[in-house]
């Protein structure tokens, strides 16, 4: 086999993204207008057909995907194969968590964080395998405000391609919040 033949790519025609918008408003169950469906379309296909790091991203993507399976498969398949040693600890790739980091970094310059805020710190914990993010206040926050905010953070990751999840959140001070996010892989 020739070494051109073993390249994986991924090809995304116009109707391969015709038929994506279609069953995403399917899904969705929104009865859409011709105007609103070829705005739609657009948006993917001119998304799809930028340079700006268009293939880095879908090649990052499908790493991830592929870790996910493979995560899956081995449960299935754990205790079938005889004298394999397994550590309890896992290693993160560093690719692995600089996606995340970047998720974080998003996250945190979005229109979700209606505080403003002058400084924060993302941390990652190797032994919990966990993320925290400190955030200094540029006002005081009470409990109200904060738990609208933990549910806005909620709301974002739901509505964004991401492994991560917010475990939890609380104040620290008036003005520090800290937020924990677990990875999902």
């Amino acid at each position: 086999m020739k070494e051109e033949e073993m390249i994986f790519d991924y090809k995304l025609t116009l109707e391969d993204i015709l038929k994506i918008v279609g069953d995403w408003f399917s899904a969705k169950r929104i009865h859409y207008i011709d105007e609103m469906f070829e705005d739609y379309f657009e948006h993917v296909k001119d998304g799809c057909m930028k340079t700006s790091g268009m293939q880095e991203y879908i090649s990052d993507k499908s790493s991830e995907i592929i870790w996910i399976w493979l995560s899956i498969y081995h449960r299935k398949k754990r205790g079938s194969y005889k004298e394999v040693k397994e550590e309890k600890e896992e290693l993160i790739p560093e690719w692995f968590l600089k996606g995340r980091y970047d998720e974080l970094e998003n996250l945190l310059k979005s229109k979700y964080f209606s505080y403003s805020y002058d400084k924060y710190d993302i941390e990652y914990d190797s032994f919990l395998r966990e993320f925290s993010v400190t955030l200094r206040l540029k006002k005081e926050m009470d409990e109200i405000a904060f738990k609208i905010l933990i549910s806005d953070v909620k709301a974002y990751l739901d509505n964004h391609l991401t492994l991560l999840s917010c475990k939890e959140g609380k104040i620290i001070e008036s003005k520090i919040i800290e937020f924990c996010f677990k990875i999902n892989w």
